[in-house]
């Protein structure tokens, strides 16, 4: 689940100007940075990015100029003979392991991010409210054979009127009655529970 959000509530964020902010967008989206769903535009305009690809690019080029220990002049003092121990094949390797790493990482924080927003919920306490409101319907469902008598009467008194006239009745009070479980299930929730309408 990607995470959107606007560049000047980013930049509020950071500490940074949004311009700072939509300048890197710009870039990062130019060398081909940003995936399906993390960015929208409108127009020229950037909308909206994912936070977390945000942050990944960021941290990745202030790690990227702290490794580099760039002199004065912003010129690179990393020696080159590093990689060029590695043959292809392992410098592929290393390259395709750093991108699923970054992948991974933008995962985590998506999640996260997702987390803190309110959007993810505890499968088990989801599945266990489920289980409940399960069990509350179809204990609703298995008294509609008490109404029977109720149909009998309705048909005798004005047939196949009657009848439907009383299905609707009943429909709507089992209805009712699920709806005031459901919410009496719900009020009685702990904090975090998915099923805290709150």
């Amino acid at each position: 689940m990607t995470v959107l959000i606007s560049p000047k509530e980013l930049a509020e964020k950071l500490g940074v100007t949004s311009q700072a902010v939509t300048k890197n967008i710009r870039r990062w989206r130019d060398q081909g940075a940003f995936n399906d769903g993390e960015l929208r535009f409108s127009g020229r305009k950037v909308v909206s990015v994912s936070e977390a690809k945000y942050r990944l690019l960021y941290d990745q080029v202030i790690n990227l100029n702290m490794k580099r220990g760039e002199d004065e002049n912003g010129e690179s003092s990393i020696d080159p003979s590093i990689e060029s121990g590695l043959n292809s094949e392992d410098k592929s390797r290393v390259a395709q392991l750093k991108l699923r790493e970054a992948e991974v990482n933008i995962e985590i924080k998506e999640l996260r991010l997702a987390k803190e927003a309110g959007k993810l919920l505890d499968a088990e306490k989801l599945m266990e409210g489920l289980l409940g409101c399960a069990r509350d319907i179809s204990a609703k469902i298995n008294r509609l054979e008490n109404k029977t008598e109720k149909l009998v009467t309705a048909f005798k008194r004005d047939g196949d009127h009657g009848v439907r006239n009383a299905l609707r009745e009943i429909a709507f009070e089992t209805n009712e009655q699920i709806s005031r479980s459901l919410m009496a299930i719900a009020k009685d929730a702990e904090e975090g529970d998915p099923l805290d309408f709150d």
